[in-house]
C-alpha cells in the first residue's frame, strides 16, 4: 500500500511557501537538496507550484498565475515565506460542518485540480479545501485539504530527497499573544503538538540576525524537517554553498535569506 494511503487522518498535510519568482524558487530549493515535482498548474485557481514530497506530507512552493489569487497576492506584496498551513482531512465538507459546529468560521469548500503526467498519460489530481476565516490568522491561510487522488500526488519517483528529508517535524510560530495559537490548537486537536510557539523575544534569540524578525507577529517563522542522516545533510548544504548554523540542540538552521523567506531547520 502506498504511503499516501496510510497517512494519519489528522495533522499537517503540507506547508505553503509563497514565492514571487517560481523559477528562482525552484533553482534555490534544488540547491537545498530537494527533488521537486514538475511544475503544476491549478487550472481553476490559476496558481503554479512545485512540491517537495515526503512519505506523509510535503512542502509546496506556490506562485501567482492568471487569474490571480487575492490572498496570495496580498501576502506577496508584503513578503515571501510561509503563507499557509494545510491540515489533513478525509472529507472537506464534513470538516466544514465540524468547524461550524465548533464555532470556527470556515469558507464553503472549493473543488479544484491540476494536470499530472503519468506513464499512462495525463490525469488530473483532484482536491477539495475549506479555509478557516478568522482574523487571528493575520492574513495567513489556514485550510483543510482533502486529497481525492493521493496516488497522483505521492508519486514514488519524487519521494526520495537528496538532502535526506523524510518528513515534516514541527512548525515554529511567533505569536505575541494567544489568539493564533489558540485557533491552531482548536483546529488541530490532539495533533497540536506539531506546532511550537515563541514569543518575539525568544524568536530573536532563536533566529538571531534573520530578516524574518522584521515581520509583525503572528507568523510562521520556521519549519523543522526530519532527515535520515544529519551529517549527510550538512555535507550537501556545504557542497552547495548554503550557509547552515548549528543550533545548541544539534539542528541545522538555514536562514530565510536562503529559503525564499522561510527558515528551514534540519533535525
Amino acid at each position: 500500500m502506498s504511503a499516501a494511503r496510510t497517512r494519519p487522518s489528522r495533522g499537517i498535510d503540507h506547508i505553503v511557501i509563497a514565492v514571487r519568482d517560481l523559477d528562482r524558487a525552484e533553482a534555490q530549493f534544488r540547491r537545498l537538496g530537494f527533488a521537486l515535482t514538475p511544475r503544476g498548474h491549478h487550472s481553476k485557481l490559476g496558481s503554479y507550484n512545485h512540491c517537495a514530497m515526503f512519505a506523509a506530507d510535503y512542502l509546496e512552493l506556490l506562485a501567482q498565475g492568471t487569474p490571480s489569487r487575492p490572498p496570495l497576492e496580498d501576502f506577496l506584496k508584503r513578503r515571501e515565506g510561509i503563507a499557509g498551513i494545510a491540515l489533513r482531512t478525509g472529507d472537506a465538507r464534513e470538516t466544514f460542518a465540524e468547524m461550524r459546529r465548533l464555532g470556527i468560521a470556515a469558507a464553503e469548500p472549493v473543488d479544484f485540480g491540476r494536470p499530472v503526467d503519468t506513464p499512462d498519460g495525463q490525469r488530473e489530481a483532484r482536491f477539495a479545501t475549506t479555509e478557516i476565516k478568522d482574523p487571528a490568522t493575520a492574513g495567513m491561510r489556514m485550510f483543510f485539504c482533502e486529497h481525492r487522488t493521493p496516488e497522483l500526488v505521492w508519486l514514488p519517483e519524487y519521494l526520495t530527497q537528496p538532502n535526506g528529508v523524510v518528513g515534516l517535524a514541527k512548525l515554529t510560530v511567533v505569536d505575541a499573544g494567544s489568539a493564533f495559537s489558540g485557533l491552531l490548537q482548536r483546529t488541530l486537536g490532539e495533533t497540536a503538538g506539531t506546532i511550537e510557539y515563541l514569543m518575539p523575544d525568544a524568536a530573536v534569540r532563536r533566529f538571531e540576525g534573520d530578516p524574518i524578525l522584521a515581520v509583525a507577529p503572528p507568523y510562521v517563522a520556521a519549519v523543522r524537517l526530519r532527515v535520515g542522516d544529519l551529517g549527510a545533510t550538512a555535507r550537501l548544504l556545504e557542497t552547495s554553498g548554503v550557509p547552515a548554523r548549528k543550533r545548541p540542540d544539534g539542528a541545522l538552521q538555514v536562514s530565510s535569506r536562503d529559503a525564499m523567506g522561510a527558515i528551514l531547520e534540519f533535525v
